[in-house]
């Protein structure tokens, strides 16, 4: 029997926002998320129990893909967005919608403590910055 299927933890396993939301939509029951039960799975659940058995690394590998695809989509959608926008205020206004996003995104669809949160979304934030001088620059030039 492995570790992960004990009934109590010793150390449970802490789930994001993002995980618990997977579980709520089922998507746990779809085939590809499926694991076929093994000799202890058939001792502990009688027949004709309806027990979905999740395989629970493609789970954190669907999770992980979505949070990666969105961090890109986070770095690239702003990139595009600022280099169609000509005044200062709508740049700026893009910028902190982007930032108020990020925090979000990283608070819930992550395992990250609130500090831990603030202190991804401030590096990203100057990121965002540099890209919006490099803007400034690119339309004076």
């Amino acid at each position: 029997m492995s570790k992960n299927d004990d009934l109590i933890a010793v150390k449970p396993k802490t789930t994001s926002w993002l995980r618990m939301l997977l579980h709520w939509t089922l998507v746990y029951r779809l085939p590809v998320f499926r694991r076929k039960p093994d000799e202890y799975d058939s001792l502990k659940v009688s027949r004709g129990a309806n027990v979905v058995y999740s395989n629970e690394s493609r789970l954190e590998g669907f999770s992980a893909t979505i949070v990666a695809v969105v961090g890109l989509g986070m770095l690239v959608g702003p990139l595009w967005i600022l280099n169609g926008v000509k005044s200062a205020e709508k740049e700026l206004a893009v910028i902190t919608g982007f930032i108020f996003l990020f925090f979000l995104l990283t608070a819930l669809g992550t395992n990250s403590r609130v500090s831990e949160a603030l202190a991804v979304t401030a590096a990203y934030s100057a990121v965002l910055m540099v890209f919006l001088q490099l803007g400034a620059v690119g339309k004076t030039g």
